[in-house]
């Protein structure tokens, strides 16, 4: 899947999450042009908060303050994140997979597609072990959609 990124990703350490934008993030996916007729499509966290916005396009955009633990599986302990390293070229790869994941349930793409971006932006990113962490979604990420949803 052919993906560009329209921003750098502009983030700071969290403490709830590993990470928080504090700039919007946006990306272009041209297969996504044309999947929503005109304007465009919010998505809203469980307080109703807008956190991306899908155009007609097929712009995907990130809103700032949206927060996300990394590449996963992750877990916080204390003041130190364990699990999955999260090294700075699979940052952005894993924020985008992070908020398709979470509103897979009411898009209009699919599991194997936010996959296949998250690869494509590792890919991009130059990450030399994106086949690795793209089997280890493909393989584990249903589950702990279904899990964590």
């Amino acid at each position: 899947m052919k993906v560009g990124s329209l921003t750098n990703l502009s983030y700071r350490q969290d403490g709830k999450y590993r990470f928080e934008l504090t700039a919007p993030f946006r990306i272009i996916v041209p297969d996504w042009a044309g999947r929503i007729p005109i304007g465009l499509r919010t998505f809203k966290d469980q307080d109703d908060t807008i956190r991306a916005v899908l155009h007609a396009n097929g712009e995907f955009s990130i809103r700032s303050g949206y927060a996300w633990d990394g590449c996963s599986p992750a877990l916080k302990l204390g003041r130190w994140w364990m699990g999955t390293p999260t090294p700075p070229e699979t940052r952005a790869a894993c924020l985008v997979h992070d908020a398709l994941y979470q509103f897979l349930d009411d898009a209009p793409w699919s599991r194997a597609e936010a996959d296949a971006i998250f690869l494509a932006l590792m890919k991009s990113g130059g990450f030399a072990l994106a086949p690795v962490y793209y089997g280890a979604v493909r393989t584990l990420g249903g589950l702990h959609h279904f899990i964590f949803r």
